[in-house]
């Protein structure tokens, strides 16, 4: 009797928990996260039979990294997703690492059952070396089946991973690209049947090389949504983001299409000395320094660095005069955000007219000034560098004027955020839509994130698009429509104020303490540059506590600072003031902003720029606050609704127990379980048992609705269980807690 009062509060105890799973502080609203347990990449993004699928890097026994298996979860709607039991478990000392997964229509693979096609997953075996594996499921992904003859691909060595795989229609064939990280190149093979490999020409190393390359996709996208003009695009992650390559695929060689900006060249520092340049302190050197590893995204081999003597050093560059003659002075620019000690600078009679700095990174991007009004004038150009901290350098390449904007050409960064890593686009979307999901996250904290029982989320869901802004293409990113079904209440403004907007945000809206309407939101909004300075935005707030954007009008820039967001905000990178380019588009901006219980997700530009990024605030800190920079504004458009989960969402089944049902749950006693199968479905319905790892512990198929199965015979150990039954139509999963005699 003691024994089963014990079990009875040890029971209790697990419910108690569970009741708290879902309603965590920081536990998010709108974004996937598992109930338990740590989670990383996504993997496998595909859809099917009208469900998405969503695998995921799991480690089904703790909150850290570890025992790396893929997790499950499907959606009908890409709004609400339901948990699985894990689907590919570590196994025989091999953890299953990231890829993906297709649907073999044709059944190419011969791995397809009774005229239906299999899904198979191909993805990376992590031992003592990598090499790529593929498994077959013909239950719509609920079980899989690894391949006798794994792996199918290898290559010897421990850089070798993330195979994503699609099928080309053009020459009938699977290509896989898989990434090899520290060579920061992507390779590419074909296959006929999924399981045979032959190697293709490669891709890389371009662009950004500041870390590792990871985690590739490979795609075909209309422009501007005209099916006539199709570009493929090459996308990989490289921490903390991701980049991207547009061109042209044959089946055999991807071609990235890049060309050299044309115009009246400053200096493009080629030369082994600065030519008509002065130099001043030690940290420019004498000449121009070549490029390394340390710093990527620059043009031809030589570039302006002021780490001659490291960062303690001190220095200036002065051009010689130049006479003013295009609409635009466009320059690479990297190193430290120190706008008053780590800068370039445009001076015309004596005066600086414009300024630059970095952004704290050594990927180099273009920068344009608009000098159109300066045109006929006189000008030098000054490179300064007077800061000794860790970001106390300033790097400059290709200084060049022109008539057009400068921009990297069919190449750009993904997300200029701090928590977007190792995206991954769904397969198989029957209308030709493109969208992707990412660990909201990123590696240099991930560990240390204050989440508890589980660690780790996805990013929402991203609609990816090819459009052409300033006459060049861009790949931007729009929230899918289907997150409009978690708008709740909200406020509307036209052609308002925003000091009027900003005392609507603090009276007519209950932010109060006991009321947090907007502890999650939706805001949209649509302004005017004009001669403004610009406003900023704060989110999560209380106190001294909360997130900020910046919207800076003179200097082009979005900042974004979390050094006052909560936990974490002592992690000097995690605490770093973020900067993405400020778009302005025919004099005005948007943006399109996304606030769960621990993230952000803004998008500007219409998706051409976005940053995502983690913030953990206390559970007060809910309040929003506009505020000018200077002098008050007008947003033509300001919306603000709070978000919840959907009233009524198409995961909801209307009947909890479609198939059956069974009882007791949690078994407690030797008595065992009783499994209860609906009149009609008697002699149909088929039952899997798997442990919490998703190991298959038996399967029988009942001739009789209730069937009494013996505690001995249910499971040798104590533990979760997952009982999934199916009539080869209709599925169902139910969680089964055995707790002993």
């Amino acid at each position: 009797m003691k024994t089963v009062k014990l079990l009875i509060l040890v029971f209790l105890a697990a419910l108690s928990s569970t009741a708290q799973v879902g309603s965590e502080l920081y536990r998010p609203v709108f974004h996937y996260s598992p109930g338990y347990n740590w989670m990383n990449d996504p993997n496998g993004l595909v859809y099917y039979n009208g469900k998405y699928h969503i695998f995921y890097q799991y480690n089904p026994y703790g909150t850290q990294v570890g025992n790396t298996s893929w997790g499950h979860a499907i959606s009908t709607d890409l709004v609400t997703w339901e948990e699985k039991p894990v689907a590919i478990p570590a196994k025989n000392g091999v953890q299953v690492y990231s890829g993906s997964v297709v649907v073999d229509w044709n059944n190419s693979s011969g791995f397809g059952i009774n005229g239906k096609p299999p899904l198979v997953a191909i993805y990376t075996g992590k031992s003592n070396v990598e090499d790529q594996r593929i498994a077959y499921s013909n239950d719509e992904g609920m079980t899989w089946t690894n391949y006798k003859e794994n792996p199918v691909l290898t290559m010897n060595n421990n850089q070798f991973r993330d195979p994503k795989v699609i099928w080309h229609q053009e020459t009938q064939k699977w290509i896989m690209v898989v990434s090899i990280p520290a060579a920061q190149a992507i390779n590419f093979y074909s296959s006929t049947n999924l399981k045979n490999w032959i190697a293709m020409p490669g891709f890389g190393s371009f662009g950004n090389r500041s870390n590792f390359w990871e985690c590739p996709d490979l795609f075909k996208l209309p422009i501007d949504n005209d099916s006539n003009k199709m570009k493929w695009a090459l996308v990989h992650s490289v921490s903390p983001n991701a980049q991207y390559f547009l061109g042209n695929f044959n089946g055999d060689n991807f071609t990235w299409e890049n060309t050299v900006p044309n115009g009246i060249m400053i200096d493009d520092f080629e030369n082994n000395s600065y030519n008509n340049w002065t130099t001043k302190g030690t940290s420019f050197g004498n000449a121009p320094s070549i490029g390394n590893g340390t710093v990527s995204g620059y043009m031809g081999k030589g570039l302006v660095k002021s780490t001659f003597d490291g960062n303690g050093s001190k220095g200036k560059l002065i051009s010689s005069d130049f006479t003013i003659q295009k609409k635009y002075i466009s320059f690479l620019i990297g190193g430290g955000y120190n706008p008053n000690g780590t800068y370039i600078k445009l001076v015309v009679n004596n005066e600086p007219v414009r300024t630059s700095t970095g952004m704290n990174e050594d990927l180099m991007k273009w920068r344009n000034w608009d000098v159109s009004s300066l045109a006929g004038q006189t000008a030098h150009i000054e490179i300064v560098d007077s800061m000794t901290n860790y970001w106390g350098h300033i790097n400059i390449d290709h200084i060049v004027q022109s008539d057009v904007l400068r921009d990297n050409v069919n190449s750009g960064q993904i997300d200029y955020g701090f928590d977007f890593y190792a995206l991954q686009s769904f397969s198989d979307i029957p209308n030709g839509r493109r969208i992707w999901m990412a660990w909201l996250n990123n590696w240099s904290y991930a560990k240390n994130t204050p989440t508890s029982p589980w660690k780790g989320q996805l990013s929402i869901p991203r609609e990816v698009k090819l459009e052409t802004h300033n006459g060049l293409i861009k790949l931007v990113q729009k929230p899918v429509e289907e997150l409009k079904v978690l708008r709740k209440n909200g406020l509307s403004f036209t052609n308002t104020n925003l000091s009027v907007i900003n005392n609507s945000l603090r009276t007519e809206l209950n932010n109060s303490l006991s009321n947090p309407i907007f502890k999650q939101f939706e805001l949209k909004a649509r302004l005017a540059v004009a001669d403004k300075s610009g406003f900023s935005l704060k989110f999560k707030k209380f106190g001294l506590q909360y997130s900020e954007f910046i919207f800076d009008f003179i200097n082009k820039e979005i900042r974004f600072n979390r050094s006052n967001s909560g936990g974490l905000a002592g992690d000097q990178l995690f605490g770093q003031v973020q900067v993405a380019p400020l778009i302005v588009e025919d004099g005005f901006i948007d943006l399109h902003l996304f606030v769960d219980n621990s993230s952000a997700e803004l998008f500007s530009a219409g998706g051409q720029i976005v940053m995502s990024n983690q913030i953990f605030p206390d559970k007060i800190s809910n309040k929003i606050e506009l505020t000018a920079l200077d002098e008050d504004l007008v947003f033509e458009k300001f919306d603000i609704w709070r978000i919840g989960k959907p009233d009524l969402s198409p995961n909801i089944i209307s009947e909890k127990n479609p198939l059956f049902s069974i009882y007791p749950n949690p078994v407690v006693n030797g008595n065992g379980m009783t499994i209860k199968i609906k009149d009609e479905m008697v002699g149909k319905v088929s039952f899997k048992l798997f442990n919490a790892s998703g190991m298959l512990i038996s399967e029988f198929q009942p001739t009789s609705n209730s069937i009494i199965i013996p505690r001995n015979k249910l499971a040798t150990n104590k533990g979760l269980f997952f009982l999934k039954g199916s009539d080869g139509q209709t599925s169902q999963t139910e969680k089964l807690l055995v707790l002993g005699y």
